[in-house]
């Protein structure tokens, strides 16, 4: 709704021409725009004093418009300017009394409506008058340098803390808090040095917290998730200008790593739901959780094992008589073992079996393990068109003292194999050298028992305390020509 006003009434002395109007017809004095306004004058005398009316009229700020010429004029002044609307259900008449006839109302001029307006096509007085400040966005302006300037509006206390915190880490100044609440923040220099606060720049600088430079280089860890720490303090160095000890930069890295990656502790939360998971979108497949202290909480996790219905059949059908079995170890937040049974394709690339979490490589862990290997690998005889004999699958091991036992109670009558990469690893430690390396794996090579007797032969030359720690692992487990 607009309420329409004048700004002030010609006086009678310069307007005696008006006077003539308010028995004639409806009118129009005003500018020349109007094509109507320079004939048919009141009267019909078209006469000198005539003519000065219409000057009088066209200096006069105000002019008296009839009601159905005022409902176009207005709209066309002030309906059409862009973000507004004109409502003209009705108008008020200010001023002078009206005449008797047809109703009269009084408005501005154009330069009237544009004059003392801050805003373009706002109306004097309006609700919608907003000045010129900008407004801070943080989903755009945090991914670029924050830049403060007055008047500057933000939409929360906390977004102008965490701006503020940009560019004091940016400008390489620090603060305090004098007044920190929802109703006011009050800021001060910290060193109290009577600065224009990039005067007062540190090489340290407290507002550079570990979340602050978690979430600046957040990015950067999606990038390069192994960063180092020393390029990461070299990279804080460089675009934050800011030095930070070794262990800042640790807790950065890792507070960003569990932003990308989540957090360790939550995900074995929901163990119990990759479980389920699995046994639902693969039918047929092993999922097994293992806890403790379920009676007096918080239960703790153990152990978890998993074996896919499709690795099962896919071993058991098309890859090679001989599985391998090994762990290693789990690095981050909760350590532990995982322990993995793999096989060889008939393209000789790793085929996965099985898989499981444990605490620890011992004779429990492994005798679980392969207690339900054993279990899963059986439950797919009756699914497949073909099967390996029962006493024709081997096993490679690592020589692990608690799998040994594990295979001894588990499955007796097993063909186990060592592994001869770790055999030669543990033998050069204390017998390095290029002569004995020839010799291991001419010997490991041996289709032949000649052949593997002349190559020990010539390891007992170079060393005895070789040749005997050789002789102690039965040559069925590492040499070809026992198998």
């Amino acid at each position: 709704m607009v309420t329409i006003w004048v700004e002030h009434w010609p006086d009678d002395d310069d307007s005696s021409g008006d006077e003539d109007q308010g028995n004639g017809d409806d009118e129009y004095h005003g500018s020349d725009e109007n094509e109507d306004s320079g004939n048919n004058a009141d009267g019909g005398d078209g006469g000198e004093g005539d003519e000065s009316d219409d000057d009088d009229s066209a200096d006069d700020p105000s002019f008296v418009v009839d009601r159905r010429d005022m409902d176009m004029d207005v709209a066309d002044t002030l309906g059409h300017q862009e973000g507004y609307s004109l409502d003209m259900d009705f108008a008020i008449p200010v001023g002078r009394p009206e005449p008797e006839g047809e109703e009269q109302f009084i408005i501005p001029t154009d330069d009237d409506l544009n004059e003392d307006s801050a805003e373009e096509g706002s109306l004097r007085g309006s609700d919608e008058e907003a000045d010129d400040y900008g407004t801070f966005n943080p989903e755009v302006d945090f991914k670029k340098p924050v830049e403060l300037k007055l008047g500057l509006k933000f939409p929360s206390n906390n977004v102008l803390r965490k701006a503020i915190r940009y560019h004091a880490v940016k400008h390489g100044y620090d603060y305090y808090f004098l007044h920190n609440n929802k109703d006011r923040i009050t800021l001060y220099c910290k060193y109290r040095c009577n600065c224009e606060w990039k005067a007062s720049k540190r090489n340290a600088n407290s507002k550079a917290t570990c979340a602050f430079i978690a979430e600046h280089f957040i990015d950067a860890f999606r990038d390069d998730p192994k960063m180092s720490i020393q390029a990461f303090i070299l990279r804080i160095q460089r675009e934050l200008g800011v030095d930070v000890q070794y262990y800042k930069a640790y807790y950065a890295r890792q507070m960003a790593l569990e932003h990308i990656h989540g957090s360790a502790a939550d995900q074995y939360h929901r163990v119990w739901d990759y479980a389920a998971a699995i046994q639902k979108y693969n039918p047929g497949s092993s999922a097994y959780v293992c806890v403790s202290n379920i009676e007096r909480p918080p239960v703790m996790f153990e152990r978890l094992y998993i074996c896919l219905q499709p690795c099962k059949e896919g071993f058991i059908q098309g890859c090679r008589h001989i599985l391998g079995v090994d762990g290693c170890h789990l690095r981050g937040t909760f350590p532990g073992i995982c322990l993995a049974a793999v096989g060889k394709d008939g393209n000789n690339n790793l085929f996965p079996v099985a898989w499981a979490i444990v605490e620890a490589e011992n004779k429990d862990t492994w005798q679980w393990f392969l207690e339900l290997l054993v279990k899963d690998l059986g439950s797919v005889t009756e699914h497949v068109t073909w099967l390996h004999e029962k006493d024709d699958l081997a096993f490679m091991s690592d020589r692990q003292k608690g799998l040994l036992n594990a295979f001894s109670k588990v499955i007796p009558d097993a063909e186990v194999r060592y592994c001869c990469r770790h055999i030669w690893a543990n033998f050069k430690l204390a017998h390095p050298g290029e002569a004995f390396r020839l010799c291991f794996w001419k010997a490991a090579r041996a289709s032949s028992k000649e052949v593997f007797e002349a190559q020990m032969e010539s390891i007992k030359m170079l060393s005895k305390d070789a040749f005997n720690y050789l002789s102690k692992i039965p040559p069925k487990h590492w040499s070809r020509h026992a198998f």
